[in-house]
């Protein structure tokens, strides 16, 4: 345990603990910014599936319309 609490207040545990947040800290907006990307693409693919779907409804009426 002793060897731990020397190595814990030595510099480079702080150096190596800082880098590590640091990376941590890093890692994470990187993930949040790939999550918030690919969730606004499959909205965004969604939202242009339902328009075509509507659109080619419109067509059918349309078409039916001049029956």
């Amino acid at each position: 345990m002793n060897l731990v609490r020397n190595y814990l207040k030595s510099e480079d545990a702080l150096e190596v603990s800082a880098q590590t947040i640091l990376f941590v800290v890093i890692a994470v907006v990187v993930v949040v910014i790939i999550a918030f990307v690919v969730y606004n693409l499959i909205n965004s693919g969604k939202s242009q599936t339902e328009q075509g779907m509507d659109d080619f409804d419109n067509l059918v009426g349309d078409f039916n319309a001049l029956h």
